[in-house]
């Protein structure tokens, strides 16, 4: 239910931000959740004991941290609030539970939301850092502090007003326009990409940086390898599906783009990704190769044939074919297979080994062959060569 139904008012006087009195409570509480309780006369057999005490150690640790953050946001020491918990090393903590719990305390002992953390980095870092280093001592976990530190900068570095935190850059990159290379602060080790598409958000990266530059070909890369095919989508959204016929025959949809269908039978068409799962594959193959009259099985069958570039050409011994130019037939050849460095956009998707009928690879055949065998990486590479 997205509406809101209620509205909590808080206070800086409020008892829940009130960090030493809340954990001494609240381990209270967990300690009788995690053991026998005598007010309960007839308790079901799996919880005579309680909760299982493995669990009390992290639970204890996890409400900690949350007392701490409240603590930490207000500038101050949050480490003498350890002093409460028993000793109980936790090696194994989960620190993106902790680290999210930090992300939600903090600003909430000012009576603000996560969006206040660009603001509140400069005051309340070192408290948090503080408290991380001792908790890491007293939890024995390894790297503990570094672990959760990583992961609150990580979570401070999506939100929209935010440039640096820590040692993230944060930067918003609109996939559709030219990317550039760009330098980072030298203290940070990390960009945290905010991506977004025709002016839609796509989604989020994080890559290292090294010498405090990012090159647009590594950022080049790493879009294309997360979000080819939702880029693909969002571009024949906006470009090729106007152009596509609709018809719903009761609960089921059939997609057909010049009265030869790409789909039928999809179910959940109220889902976009559905459609976009059911249809995109086969558009990619029709405006890749220029056949927009073929199903998306005949770029995977022998038939039908297709004219050459050319009356057939000779091959060397390995064979260079790019994705973008026409297909050529090839004949003379002596071997029983040929090999073809398949590339697009100058880059190479490997190499294809090709078995020979009478001497000679049609264009359909090489066509066929060059589709099975580059797969989705076919796509990866012409996103990021012809829209990233």
């Amino acid at each position: 239910m997205p509406e809101t139904l209620a509205v909590y008012r808080m206070s800086h006087n409020s008892l829940s931000c009130d960090a030493r009195r809340m954990l001494e409570d609240g381990l209270r509480v967990i300690e009788t959740g995690h053991s026998s309780d005598p007010r309960v006369r007839r308790p079901a057999a799996q919880h005579t004991d309680g909760l299982k005490q493995s669990g009390v150690g992290p639970t204890r640790y996890h409400y900690l941290t949350w007392c701490a953050g409240l603590v930490c946001g207000g500038g101050e020491d949050a480490v003498p609030l350890l002093e409460l918990l028993p000793e109980s090393p936790e090696p194994g903590l989960d620190v993106d539970l902790l680290a999210s719990t930090l992300f939600t305390a903090v600003p909430y002992s000012q009576c603000r939301t996560t969006a206040a953390w660009p603001g509140l980095m400069t005051e309340v870092m070192p408290e948090v850092v503080r408290f991380l280093d001792a908790l890491e001592q007293r939890a024995q976990g390894s790297h503990l502090a570094n672990r959760i530190l990583t992961r609150l900068q990580d979570q401070i570095a999506l939100l929209p007003e935010t440039l640096t935190a820590g040692k993230v850059y944060s930067r918003d990159v609109e996939v559709a326009e030219p990317l550039a290379d760009f330098l980072t602060p030298p203290e940070c080790d990390r960009v945290c990409l905010r991506l977004s598409l025709l002016g839609q958000p796509l989604g989020v990266l994080f890559l290292p940086v090294f010498g405090g530059l990012l090159p647009a070909t590594v950022m080049k890369d790493a879009i294309a390898a997360r979000f080819s095919w939702a880029i693909l989508n969002r571009f024949f959204k906006e470009y090729l599906y106007p152009n596509l016929q609709f018809n719903r025959d009761g609960e089921s949809l059939t997609v057909s783009r010049n009265d030869q269908v790409l789909a039928s039978g999809i179910k959940d068409s109220s889902d976009p990704a559905a459609v976009h799962n059911a249809v995109d594959w086969t558009l990619f193959l029709q405006e890749l190769w220029g056949f927009t009259g073929w199903t998306g099985a005949d770029f995977y069958n022998k038939a039908p044939e297709i004219p050459s570039a050319g009356g057939g050409k000779p091959v060397r011994e390995r064979e260079i074919i790019h994705a973008e130019e026409e297909l050529p037939a090839l004949t003379g050849i002596t071997d029983k297979t040929l090999k073809i460095d398949f590339r697009a956009g100058g880059c190479s998707l490997g190499v294809v080994e090709i078995s020979t009928v009478d001497g000679a690879i049609s264009a359909k055949r090489l066509l066929t062959a060059l589709t099975i065998n580059s797969g989705y990486e076919l796509c990866c590479a012409v996103v990021r060569e012809a829209l990233v």
